[in-house]
């Protein structure tokens, strides 16, 4: 039996993108009608219902955290909190650059999406990370907030809640340390579920290292 009662992290890499069949020079891309049909079935298919949902602010995640877990807002009162931590590497390409806050707004409305932990107005455009030392921190950064959200809502629930990450390939190896292994690799619209190996820490400089959550061991 796990004894462990921490919050259970969802992490879903967005449906296909415009970008994912060829047209890298479209500036943050939506996604295709396949990546439609893929949110479908992840709405379908995944058994978590989340008590928050942190996405990328990059428009395919969005779009695939709204149309991929969307029946849960209204039942458990949900905003998708906008991280530009999680947002794709590596940066400069113009389907990983993404768009200003007002951009966001007007296409997904205030009530659906959480622009307040967006401190940067220019966190859309390149940066200067180039190498595997940045993105580890951002991913470190990432998931220290993403621990952060977990214990607020871990504080007022008396089940083992879950907190849906919606993010990109390429960033969630970072946060998982898989980029460490070469062969790891995360199809559109894929969905894995994590634990942190030390949930109560509260310490921002800690690593906030997250764990493989395996349901059969329940």
């Amino acid at each position: 039996m796990d004894a462990d009662h921490s919050p259970i992290i969802v992490i879903v890499r967005h449906a296909e993108g415009v970008h994912n069949v060829g047209h890298w020079d479209v500036n943050d891309p939506g996604l295709t009608t396949a990546g439609l049909q893929q949110c479908a079935e992840l709405s379908d298919k995944c058994p978590y219902v989340p008590d928050a949902v942190i996405s990328s602010p990059l428009r395919r995640t969005i779009m695939t955290a709204l149309l991929g877990f969307g029946k849960h807002f209204a039942t458990q009162d949900l905003k998708i909190t906008l991280v530009p931590e999680l947002r794709e590497i590596p940066p400069g390409s113009p389907c990983n650059n993404g768009s200003s806050d007002s951009v966001l707004e007007a296409e997904f409305g205030n009530q659906l999406i959480d622009t307040s932990r967006i401190s940067d107005p220019t966190w859309y455009q390149s940066n200067g990370e180039t190498a595997s030392r940045h993105y580890e921190e951002r991913a470190r950064q990432a998931r220290v907030i993403i621990r952060t959200i977990a214990q607020a809502v871990n504080s007022k629930v008396s089940y083992v809640p879950v907190i849906v990450v919606v993010t990109h390939g390429n960033i969630w190896k970072f946060l998982t340390g898989d980029h460490k292994r070469k062969t790891t690799y995360y199809r559109n619209a894929e969905w894995r579920a994590y634990r942190f190996k030390a949930f109560e820490v509260t310490d921002h400089a800690s690593t906030a290292e997250l764990k493989v959550y395996d349901p059969a061991v329940l």
